[in-house]
């Protein structure tokens, strides 16, 4: 994701968000990607997840504002 290569990163972490759905740094990793592709709703969904799990953490807070602006909402 941070290469630029998002779009070949988003099955593997697909992938791997299926079993590890709890961890807050994959979700914010996998609302990167999809940022990335532009899909901002879904990338919106990821972050909010994150910060479901990770309450206090700034820059997951920082990445859903940007999501949810570009998302229209």
């Amino acid at each position: 994701v941070h290469q630029g290569r998002s779009a070949d990163a988003l099955p593997y972490l697909e992938r791997i968000r299926a079993a590890e759905s709890n961890d807050p740094a994959l979700l914010v990793l996998y609302g990167r990607a999809l940022a990335a592709r532009r899909d901002y709703a879904a990338s919106e969904r990821a972050f909010a997840s994150a910060l479901e799990r990770a309450p206090g953490d700034f820059d997951i807070r920082l990445a859903l504002g940007f999501a949810t602006l570009h998302a229209g909402n």
